[in-house]
Formats: structure tokens, C-alpha cells, sequence
């Protein structure tokens, strides 16, 4: 997945959190969401270390 994929993937995300209810009903959308941002920072954070 290239760089502007996932971020499109944490707005799409961010978008889903405040708009619906998905992540307080659906267990298997918030598992995925959180998997996306996790990932997302653990990627920004080893950036970070590397700088």
C-alpha cells in the first residue's frame, strides 16, 4: 500500500468516527480502525526514531 493509501485509510477512519456510530457497534470495525491508526503510528514513530 503506498503512502497516500493509507492516508486516505486513517481520514477514512477519522471520518467513521465522527460521523457514525459504527465504532461503538460494530466490534469487528473498531478492531480495524484501531489496527489502521496503530499501525499508522507505529510507522510514523519509527520514522521519528530513525531522525
Amino acid at each position: 500500500m503506498t503512502d497516500m493509501e493509507k492516508k486516505v485509510m486513517v481520514r477514512l477512519c477519522a471520518k467513521i468516527l465522527t460521523e457514525t456510530e459504527l465504532y461503538d457497534t460494530d466490534m469487528e470495525m473498531r478492531n480495524l480502525i484501531d489496527w489502521i491508526c496503530v499501525s499508522e503510528q507505529i510507522k510514523t514513530n519509527n520514522i521519528q526514531s530513525v531522525i
